[in-house]
């Protein structure tokens, strides 16, 4: 993991510094009302909270103004105030005139992090969810919509003779809707893709339907627009840095349209560009548009940027942080995220490594959706008796091995009168790591938390604890901080510097909002030079992907999508903050959650089954902190006195935050109104007290405490692999096989051992009584579950009357012995992009001599009682496979090393060091016994002990390379990616249980052997007979 720090930062800090809330509780504590509402009273925090809830606001003013308010613990406004103040002093998450950012540098200097005078600079623009709200408004007002432009709703996908596509009513419900194609609408978003006037649409379908009156012509258009088929490309822009007001201003005007609101765009562009927050003008404004802003709609969105007179970190201090992180990615456990795999499977069971459109997949009704919706038999299975593998060992995975670690080594700190913060050491990390990182890393990543000091010198000693507050590090940088960047030029100039750029693969921005009022995070620059544009519209100056124009494969457990317009894969990117996991739309949360598929995703401490514990201590590991100190108390009536009681008994520090996910409440312990905010949250709920470090920030104003959040960016190194598209050999090669087609395919239920017989019994005759004299024909067979066990089995000729009475003669005394319990004709469907470097049809004369070149073995091995027999020859018969392909010994050791480390996390649980070393020590045995069958066998082709039963492989053999002598030679790569499929098909054709547990060891087995001979006898020498 090769990770190297940026040369700048983030910094993000409250507007008031915590000093400003120890005096609030110093007058609270003295029941001082009138220093209280003194306190309440400056203008900047009444700003900020006007910004924030006007209603407030307004009752707010009220209760300053009341002369005969006295101080009362359950005052509700007094509390809410409270609440405020606590978040201007102590939370740095930007909100309004709450908190602010700015950027930083990291050099060789020391930290110094200095104020300007004037160092608040607040940035305003107009609310999205207001800025909708006046664009309707203007637009439904004397026919205005008839003078805009129209645009296909980018949603829109073919289905046959069907239009689906994604429609919304004005809360923003979703839903999937669909229409009849037709001649007259494909005409009308052919033509609208450059943009379409209401006259432009209506000549069109008068020219179609010219018997069409004027009425029923705009009823349709009425209907188009609706209905959402078609949409205005209108602002808000989600990726352009100008301001959305002055857009929909310059826009209105290019369309020529006059409205009396014209008035309330001008007051608000005023507002934006003074940068001053003036409420009785704002209020003007909403009083005179109260038609269109009600009482609870936000009209500006503000963004507090920071003027600092010096923001810098020393680099030794990120330099030790991004180094201890590194040495946590061995204890890290990246499960994989369930939605994924879910799709994963179900896209396989489906299309296999078909390429499909990727809106037909998601689509719930057409495809498999998104996010909604093993033999268990007692066998003989000798090579895998002695192996551990943990999922099937395992019945639970609850605690992971450091947790286990620190429980074993560290029980005595979980006692509130220890207090102790766990201090993790070295040996104890390297004890619970795998020291195996199994997924790829991204792009970018970055480090977020607070540097922490016991006094100011010690900052510029390298004396610091980072308390983490993300992933460590968490991947894509820019979800942390593109919108900050939309302010920032400096800060927008390093991101563009640090961007990706590849010949081979689009990155693509997905553009969407789920409201308008959440698209006011979300407006940020585009660093991409494509944009997957959904729902939302860009304003165009990025080349666009559209979502009809993503195809989707899966190859190698790799999900690939693909530009069908520019034949590139498409990697796509969400630079937001924003939780994709609750969007109503299957596309974006696929499309967020294939960003971070297989890829690393930083360590983060966890609790599991303790998380329930009422007491858990500190984590420290080196100059991190891990996890803060943390205290339930359970839902119950309190009264002041009692929880201060509770407070002395458990240790509770001064200062403890409240978390309610994103929204964090900083409690003074010993301050009344703080407590009485807890004991209302206790009334209704259980509530963990989270340990505080408020107090340790080395951040000074006026010799005056600031919190403050460092982000910082951190860049992957290391090189980056080439991306190729996989696209069929032959775009000719026909696909689909209907019954009655060339090929025919049966379903032949039995269990999973008399597969055997019936391979033996049934098949093997039927294709000798089938097969012309002196000829073959081509067949070949699998195993499957799914769930019950059969064979499947293809054949090429058509099916006929014929061919189902051979099927029903053969298959008959297993029939009616109810050996074989149904037998199914079904469509072959070819797997042409799996097979294509090969050719499918090339592929299926090998499939043809694999099969029965393994029938023959089973037949004249079906009475030996040696079930090692089977494992053996077939690890054989694949280094014969390799011999007839030339494939040299570096490139068999990459093979079986990349499918072995393919399989492992199927069966063994790689995060846990124990379960991974148990697995490690067992296999390594099993191989050092049959060690002397590999070298005599596989690295010296000595056949003896196995000869009766390979020659079924000789004779394989002796047709495989006469079809390559007669074949146009292909490139290596393309032969590798061939016969990587084609080995795990020919493994599962032997074995008629755990057919991929035996991959695992196998791949295991034959990487050991051939890097034992490639050792013995140095590289680059050819393997092969």
């Amino acid at each position: 993991m090769l990770l190297k720090p940026a040369d700048f930062f983030l910094l993000r800090i409250p507007s008031f510094s915590v000093n400003h809330l120890a005096e609030l509780n110093a007058q609270i504590q003295k029941r001082d009302i009138l220093s209280v509402k003194n306190m309440f009273k400056d203008d900047l925090f009444l700003k900020a909270v006007y910004l924030s809830s006007r209603y407030f606001y307004t009752v707010a003013l009220q209760w300053l103004q009341d002369d005969d308010i006295s101080f009362k613990n359950e005052d509700k406004v007094l509390l809410t105030f409270y609440k405020y103040y606590s978040r201007i002093c102590s939370r740095a998450t930007p909100y309004g005139l709450f908190a602010g950012f700015s950027s930083g540098n990291i050099s060789n200097e020391n930290t110094q992090i200095e104020f300007k005078d004037n160092y608040l600079d607040p940035k305003i623009r107009i609310d999205l969810l207001a800025l909708k709200k006046i664009k309707d408004s203007i637009i439904d007002q004397n026919e205005n919509f008839k003078k805009i432009l129209y645009y296909p709703n980018n949603t829109i996908y073919n289905i046959n003779n069907i239009i689906r596509y994604v429609e919304w009513d004005k809360n923003y419900n979703y839903s999937i809707a669909e229409i009849d194609k037709t001649l007259l609408l494909e005409r009308i978003l052919e033509s609208s893709k450059s943009g379409i006037s209401y006259t432009q649409l209506a000549e069109i379908i008068h020219k179609e339907e010219n018997e069409a009156s004027t009425e029923d012509i705009n009823d349709f258009i009425i209907f188009l627009l609706q209905n959402k088929i078609l949409v205005d490309r209108l602002p808000p822009y989600l990726t352009d840095m100008n301001d959305p007001i002055l857009e929909l201003e310059q826009q209105l005007e290019t369309y020529k349209i006059d409205s009396e609101k014209s008035e309330i765009i001008k007051n608000i562009s005023e507002i934006n560009t003074g940068n001053i927050i003036n409420i009785e003008k704002i209020d003007s404004i909403y009083e005179k548009n109260k038609d269109i802003l009600n009482e609870n709609l936000q009209l500006l969105q503000v963004d507090l940027k920071l003027n600092l007179e010096k923001n810098q970190i020393n680099d030794k201090i990120i330099k030790k942080i991004t180094q201890v992180t590194h040495e946590l990615s061995g204890i890290a456990i990246n499960k994989p995220v369930e939605d994924i795999n879910t799709f994963c499977r179900k896209f396989y069971k489906k299309y296999e490594e078909e390429e499909v459109e990727l809106a037909k997949v998601l689509d719930p009704q057409l495809g498999i959706g998104y996010g909604l919706q093993i033999s268990g038999n007692v066998e003989e299975t000798p090579l895998l008796q002695n192996v551990f593998f943990s999922y099937r060992n395992s019945e639970t995975y609850e605690i992971s091995p450091i947790l286990k670690t620190v429980l074993s080594k560290y029980s005595d700190y979980f006692s509130v009168n220890n207090g102790k913060p766990i201090k993790l050491t070295k040996e104890d990390v390297d004890k619970s790591s795998t020291n195996e990182l199994t997924t790829e890393m991204h792009d970018s990543y970055y480090l977020f938390g607070n540097i922490l000091v016991n006094n100011e010198e010690d900052i510029n000693e390298n004396n610091f604890k980072f308390f983490n507050k993300a992933s460590l590090p968490a991947p894509n940088f820019n979800t942390v901080l593109s919108r900050f960047s939309y302010h920032d030029e400096v800060l927008k100039s390093k991101i563009e510097k640090l961007q990706n750029d590849s010949d081979d693969v689009i990155y693509a921005e997905v553009i969407n909002s789920s409201n308008d009022r959440v698209g006011n995070v979300l407006l940020r620059p585009n660093f991409c030079q494509y944009e997957i544009p959904y729902i939302s519209e860009t304003k165009g100056d990025k080349t666009k992907v559209n979502i009809d124009d993503i195809m989707i494969s899966i190859r190698n457990n790799e999900i690939i999508l693909r530009s069908k317009s520019l034949n590139k894969r498409i990697k796509p990117v969400m630079s937001t903050a924003y939780n994709y996991h609750t969007d109503q739309l299957s596309i974006i949360r696929f499309l967020g959650d294939v960003q971070y598929y297989n890829v690393y995703r930083g360590f983060r401490w966890e609790w599991g089954a303790l998380s329930d514990n009422n007491y858990l201590p500190r984590i420290e590991y080196k100059e991190i902190i891990l996890s803060e100190a943390r205290w339930k108390l359970n839902k119950n009536q309190y009264s002041i006195a009692k929880l201060k009681t509770y407070f002395q008994e458990n240790k509770i520090p001064k200062y403890c935050n409240i978390k309610e996910l994103d929204n964090v409440l900083l409690l003074d312990t010993e301050n009344e109104i703080s407590i009485q905010l807890l004991i209302s949250k206790l009334n209704k709920q259980d509530v963990i007290l989270y340990e505080s470090f408020i107090q340790s920030s080395f951040i000074k104003k006026d010799n005056k405490k600031y919190a403050g959040e460092f982000i910082i960016p951190l860049l992957n190194e290391e090189k980056k692999q080439n991306f190729q598209i996989i696209k069929p050999e032959n775009p000719q090669d026909e696909r689909y096989f209907y019954p009655g087609g060339e090929w025919s395919y049966f379903k032949l239920y039995c269990s999973h051992k008399i597969g055997d017989k019936v391979l033996i019994e049934v098949i093997k005759p039927l294709i000798k009584d089938l097969s012309p004299k002196n000829a073959s024909i081509k067949w070949f067979f699998i195993r499957y579950n799914d769930p019950e066990n059969h064979i499947r089995f293809r054949i090429n000729k058509k099916l006929d009357k014929d061919l189902i009475q051979k099927i029903n003669d053969y298959s008959k005394t297993f029939i009616d012995e109810k050996l074989i319990t149904k037998i199914q004709i079904d469509s072959y469907k070819r797997e042409i992009e799996r097979y294509s470097g090969f050719g499918i049809e090339d592929s299926e004369k090998l499939f043809s001599y694999d099969s029965e070149a393994i029938a023959d073995f089973l037949e004249i091995s079906e009475f030996d009682e040696n079930e090692n027999i089977r494992w053996m020859v077939s690890a054989a018969s694949i280094d014969v496979l390799l011999d007839d392909f030339n494939i040299q010994i570096s490139e068999r050791m990459s093979i079986f090393e990349n499918l072995y480390k393919q399989f492992l996390p199927e069966f063994v649980d790689t995060s846990n060091k124990e379960y991974f070393k148990g697995f490690k020590t067992s296999i390594d045995a099993q191989y050092r016994q049959y060690r002397c069958f590999f070298d005599e066998v596989i690295n010296d082709k000595n056949w003896s002990s196995i000869e009766n039963q390979m020659k079924p492989f000789e004779a394989r053999s002796l047709h495989i390379r006469k079809m390559l002598k007669e074949k146009q030679e292909i490139s290596e790569e393309k032969t590798i990616n061939f016969l990587r499929n084609c080995i795990h098909m020919s493994l599962n054709r032997f074995f008629y249980t755990k057919p991929r547990m035996y991959e695992l060891l196998i791949y295991f087995f034959l990487f050991q052997s051939y890097k034992s001979k490639f050792l013995r006898n140095g590289s680059g020498k050819k393997y092969a007979q």
